[in-house]
């Protein structure tokens, strides 16, 4: 269903199938979570981006990939940015902090935190927020592919 866009019908379908008591890998069922919750937030749904990203368990993310965990902190800072923070309470900054200092997610993160400070008149807060990205990103071995 994914595929084919049909992404509030699989939500649906998840929320059956990815029961806690089914059986289903853990590992399975998070990662499941956490591609609904990056599809919703690439449509543009927030709230339903948010729902399927708290559903992951973040300490197996992290334990079975370290590139899909710092790309699912990366999202939860968008949201956060965008007014849509979790019920976890992180804010922004804590997001951020998250991430490795070479991660490309954390330069994107502070570069869009930045736009925000922009658009809201603090000027010089944005200014130390693109400096850190533009830092990160130097230091980023891999920034250039994404």
């Amino acid at each position: 269903m994914l595929s084919y866009g049909m992404t509030h019908e699989a939500g649906a379908l998840f929320r059956e199938l990815l029961d806690e008591n089914a059986a289903v890998a853990p590992g399975t069922r998070n990662q499941a979570w956490f591609y609904l919750g990056k599809v919703f937030y690439l449509e543009q749904d927030s709230i339903a981006a948010r729902d399927a990203l708290e559903r992951v368990d973040d300490e197996l993310l992290q334990a079975e990939s370290d590139e899909l965990y710092h790309e699912w902190l990366y999202l939860r800072g968008q949201l956060a940015l965008s007014g849509t923070a979790g019920t976890s309470g992180e804010t922004v900054d804590e997001l951020i902090d998250s991430l490795p200092e070479s991660s490309p997610w954390r330069a994107y993160l502070h570069y869009n935190q930045a736009v925000g400070m922009l658009s809201e008149g603090q000027t010089e807060e944005a200014m130390d927020a693109l400096a850190s990205s533009i830092a990160c990103l130097a230091s980023c071995p891999n920034s250039s592919r994404r």
